[in-house]
């Protein structure tokens, strides 16, 4: 009998402990489709992104990540790292982690893009 609830604790446990990559999904479902009108994005390799986390060298999906990314706070419309990023960051990756993942590149699509592409490969390396 307690081994059966020393079981059902350990998988509730395990179930508080939701990572980022597990509320993707959620957090950008939302925006999904303003952002894929906005863009002109293909919705398959919107959805690819949002739900296999697969990235494209398409310029248009490049805007769609930057798109989901301020629209879901991470980012002001400029660019600036807001703090909803610096939560993210104290969760799960260290600070020179994310430091790592900053670029200058003066592209936002591209530079939000990059930063993302590089977040989920800190992240899925946890």
């Amino acid at each position: 009998m307690y081994s059966l609830i020393a079981l059902y604790l350990l998988v509730n446990l395990s179930l508080l402990k939701t990572s980022y990559l597990d509320k993707r999904p959620s957090m950008f479902l939302p925006y999904a489709s303003e952002c894929m009108c906005e863009t002109g994005v293909d919705p398959k390799k919107a959805y690819d992104y949002i739900y296999h986390l697969k990235f494209s060298n398409d310029p248009c999906f490049k805007c769609f990540v930057k798109c989901t990314l301020v629209k879901i706070g991470f980012y002001t419309s400029d660019g600036k790292v807001s703090e909803l990023v610096s939560q993210l960051n104290a969760q799960e990756l260290t600070q020179d982690d994310f430091n790592k993942c900053n670029n200058t590149n003066p592209d936002l699509c591209e530079r939000l893009y990059k930063v993302s592409k590089c977040v989920v490969g800190l992240l899925r390396a946890l």
